[in-house]
């Protein structure tokens, strides 16, 4: 059985979360469409790849010892489209984690081999694959990935 991972994107705006986006799963490679059926790619990580490294990395799931973050568990501020997600999956979800981008940016680029992106933009190349709004003028630590697995 495979393991996927889940995750909302959260913006810290006015003091309080708010969620600007889900992805059920991560894929390691811009999707480039072929056709005009095929636009709807994102512009990072499409939702197919089980990349069980960055899991390991990320809260110990699938991982061999101690390799890894310990997950963090559910955090009690999450924005209503974090909780609507992770209560959604009740007992299947499991290890419960949350990163800064950040936190993901180095973990996210390594375990996707985009060694091209690993350059001094690499926090704002990350942070624009994962949809944050980023640019030079705002904190990373103002977005966070609220992340999750099931089997």
């Amino acid at each position: 059985m495979g393991c996927d991972i889940h995750m909302v994107l959260e913006r810290k705006i006015k003091g309080e979360w708010v969620g600007m986006h889900s992805f059920p799963y991560l894929r390691g490679a811009v999707h480039e469409p072929k056709t005009d059926k095929d636009a709807y790619y994102y512009p990072g990580w499409i939702a197919t790849d089980r990349n069980y490294s960055l899991f390991a990395a990320v809260a110990q799931v699938r991982s061999y010892g101690d390799e890894g973050m310990e997950p963090r568990g559910v955090l009690p501020d999450l924005s209503p489209l974090a909780r609507f997600e992770v209560d959604g999956w009740g007992e299947d979800g499991h290890s419960h984690t949350w990163l800064t981008l950040h936190e993901a940016t180095p973990l996210f680029l390594a375990h996707y081999g985009q060694d091209d992106l690993l350059t001094d933009r690499r926090h704002y190349t990350c942070a624009n694959l994962l949809g944050a709004d980023y640019n030079e003028d705002k904190d990373l630590l103002d977005y966070r990935l609220i992340i999750w697995f099931d089997n």
